[in-house]
């Protein structure tokens, strides 16, 4: 997949980076809930 500055990204690269930014916010939904200090 290429975007609009014509980098080239392997949809693998791509799943990757979708896997981990859930798992960033799966993480921090329950410190939200609990008021802790989430946006550190």
């Amino acid at each position: 997949m290429v975007n609009k500055y014509n980098i080239d990204f392997s949809k693998e690269e791509i799943k990757d980076e979708v896997i981990r930014l859930t798992n960033q916010l799966w993480k921090l939904i329950p410190m939200w809930e609990n008021n802790e200090d989430w946006k550190k």
